[in-house]
């Protein structure tokens, strides 16, 4: 029997090698473009959780000058991608943080022809430059397939992602705030180079709730200077997306801005309106290694300066003790002696250790005196050792309080042979809540503004002096007002007066009746107000001729007092003078969408022209409740803490001539909006501008 050949091992073979090539070349293409693909997405999903961390650092930086502390921050530098049983990986992905010019003495902050309002203060702070380091921080992701992925900084106050050709800011500014400047400073060397996660330790260095009040020197603007990785032009469309130009509702002026030899640097500058007074507050951040806290700088007066007391009887005098930032310094040896001369009295205590808030107590023993109604003693208080004849108030390391002594039982007065009783002290005798006073108000008084929004003070005169008129006066009528000037002592000898919390800070009271006078020192905190919550939008409403356009705009305000806030009147200015007419129709029954001006409320209220009404040059104001063809007939109220919605519709423009117009389309439209309201009594007026 003969065999044929037989091939069938042989094609067993072919089909296995063939096998094989299809797995090596499935193997090749899952690891060539499936694997990169998906590290890609590990990569990019990074890149947003580093980001959130990154926007975690920033508001942990920004919030030391709120809180006065620091904190940790968690960061992921790196990650890692999913394991696989046959495929590479390549080494896990991470990045780089780092310090950025923290190191070079070009990159700062600079404060320019800023002069302190308060006498004191503004020895330090007396319009020359003052210039204090800082620098920036970066994160760079070193990863394998994202592609040019971005660089995440902070920078002064603000985060920005920057691209190989462009930049993007990620976060909004806490720079400037409307009169408010906020300036902190970095300090310190961090470079870490990680796939795995870090905490990144924030030391505050410096770092309070003091606010400076500063305004311009002569005919200079005040001005800020910073290093900054971002140039003028972006820092100038920041500012203008958070309303900060004079010709919005802010005060900058200009800004402008220079390349600086330190690479990616440039020194930017903002000009600040003449004339008005602005509140500085600024802090120093510690980051890694090479950070240093900050000693004493200046001492100024917060209590007794100005006040009066009887013979023979004792006062307290407080000063505060200050870095370069404006921060209180504790355990500072300060120094302070009497004025020498005859009859001027003595200290209890001339050397004293600043205390965990900066401040140091001196006590005065006043003596008897004669000859003279009244007698003002200067009491020295120095950073650099005992004060001597050479004592310099003007110098920042030293303090000049005065006090008047009041000649009480009128010895050595010629009282035309009768038995005079001489002059009568006044002095501030008490207070009302929120107003919190210890030590019979010689000491720094709390106004808490979050329980009520006003408080009162009494003044008093020693011996009694009934229907004796009395005088009140402020050095700041920014942070609070009073209801009135002046005032008739009562049958007790007393008179009192209200305040109105218009912002936090410091701020004397004067009263004075007669020859004598005394000083309270206020500190308001929480200071609340009507705040509008920046959430304004163009919206359609029912105009039919026109259903698709967005011609109406609604905004929100909160009312942060402690009492229900009543609106008595809204101005509204578009700033496109084309917009000439509000116009709406009354419908069955009145909702936002159907008159020209709507609040919700807790009690509702809203105005309707029945026709539209045209809207002046310089605004259109609507007493809201009253006015128009329909109305509420009440007032808008807004308990505390709750918001309202205020709503106008429509807005349109002239077209066409004759009088001809046409429902203009509010997105993008600014509208400048002045809200009056009364709180508890008093009534005021808060101006902001938005974009629709």
């Amino acid at each position: 029997m003969s065999f044929r050949d037989d091939e069938r091992a042989q094609a067993i073979q072919i089909g296995a090698v063939l096998l094989f090539a299809v797995l090596i070349i499935a193997f090749s293409l899952f690891q060539a473009f499936v694997v990169p693909n998906q590290n890609e997405q590990v990569e990019a999903n990074h890149l947003q959780t580093v980001a959130g961390d990154m926007q975690d650092l920033r508001n942990s930086i920004v919030s030391v000058p709120k809180t006065g502390e620091g904190r940790s921050v968690g960061i992921a530098l790196g990650t890692s991608y999913p394991a696989r049983l046959v495929a590479l990986n390549p080494p896990p992905p991470g990045g780089r943080l780092r310090t950025v010019g923290t190191g070079e003495e070009a990159i700062n902050l600079t404060v320019a022809n800023a002069r302190a309002t308060d006498e004191e203060t503004n020895d330090y702070w007396t319009g020359a430059n003052q210039t204090r380091y800082s620098g920036a921080i970066g994160y760079t992701p070193d990863y394998s397939e994202f592609t040019d992925p971005p660089t995440i900084g902070y920078d002064t106050t603000a985060l920005f992602r920057q691209f190989d050709d462009a930049s993007l800011w990620t976060s909004g500014q806490q720079l400037v705030d409307g009169r408010k400047i906020t300036l902190v400073a970095i300090e310190g060397s961090y470079d870490r180079r990680s796939s795995q996660s870090v905490s990144l330790d924030l030391e505050a260095l410096s770092a309070s709730q003091t606010d400076v009040a500063i305004t311009n020197e002569t005919d200079e603007n005040v001005t800020i200077q910073f290093a900054s990785m971002r140039n003028a032009s972006d820092w100038r469309s920041l500012l203008r997306d958070s309303d900060q130009f004079v010709d919005q509702s802010g005060y900058v002026v200009s800004v402008d801005g220079t390349p600086l030899a330190e690479e990616s640097f440039d020194l930017v500058s903002i000009e600040f309106e003449q004339s008005e007074t602005y509140t500085l507050r600024m802090a120093k951040v510690g980051v890694g290694t090479n950070t240093e806290s900050e000693s004493a700088r200046y001492i100024t007066d917060i209590a007794g300066d100005g006040g009066s007391m009887q013979e023979k009887s004792e006062r307290s005098v407080v000063v505060e003790a200050r870095d370069k930032f404006n921060n209180p310094v504790s355990g500072v040896e300060l120094f302070a002696s009497v004025e020498s001369g005859p009859e001027n009295g003595s200290l209890a205590n001339s050397t004293v250790n600043t205390d965990e808030d900066g401040r140091a107590e001196f006590r005065y023993l006043a003596e008897d005196i004669a000859g003279q109604a009244s007698r003002n003693i200067r009491i020295n208080v120095s950073l650099d050792g005992q004060p001597t004849s050479a004592f310099d108030p003007r110098g920042p390391e030293n303090v000049s309080v005065t006090v008047t002594v009041q000649n009480t039982d009128g010895s050595g007065l010629d009282t035309g042979g009768g038995n005079g009783t001489g002059a009568y002290v006044v002095d501030w005798v008490s207070s009302q809540s929120p107003v919190k006073c210890p030590n019979e108000l010689d000491e720094v008084c709390t106004f808490d503004a979050s329980q009520s929004s006003t408080g009162a003070v009494t003044m008093g005169t020693d011996p009694i002096a009934q229907g004796a008129t009395v005088e009140y006066a402020l050095n700041d009528t920014s942070i609070v007002s009073l209801s009135r000037s002046t005032g008739v002592t009562d049958s007790n000898g007393k008179n009192s007066t209200e305040f109105q919390a218009l912002d936090n800070g410091f701020v004397k009271a004067y009263t004075s009746s007669g020859s004598s006078g005394d000083t309270l020192v206020l500190e308001v905190i929480n200071a609340l107000g009507l705040i509008y919550n920046g959430d304004a939008a163009a919206v359609d409403g029912d105009d039919t001729p026109n259903p698709d356009r967005a011609g109406g705009v609604e905004f929100s305000v909160t009312n942060e007092y402690g009492s229900a806030v009543t609106i008595d009147s809204i101005t509204i200015d578009p700033v496109n003078d084309n917009i000439v007419e509000l116009s709406d129709d009354l419908l069955n029954s009145p909702n936002p969408q159907d008159v020209e001006v709507y609040i919700a409320a807790d009690t509702d209220a809203y105005t309707d022209y029945g026709g539209g009404v045209a809207i002046p040059a310089d605004g259109l104001t609507v007493d809201v409740g009253e006015g128009g063809r329909y109305n509420s007939g009440t007032e808008a109220v807004i308990n505390a803490g709750n918001s309202a919605t205020i709503s106008f519709y429509e807005f349109y423009v002239a077209s066409g001539g004759s009088g001809n117009t046409q429902n203009q389309n509010m997105t993008g439209e600014q509208l400048n909006i002045t809200i009056t309201y009364t709180v508890d009594g008093t009534q005021v007026t808060e101006e902001f501008t938005f974009t629709a």
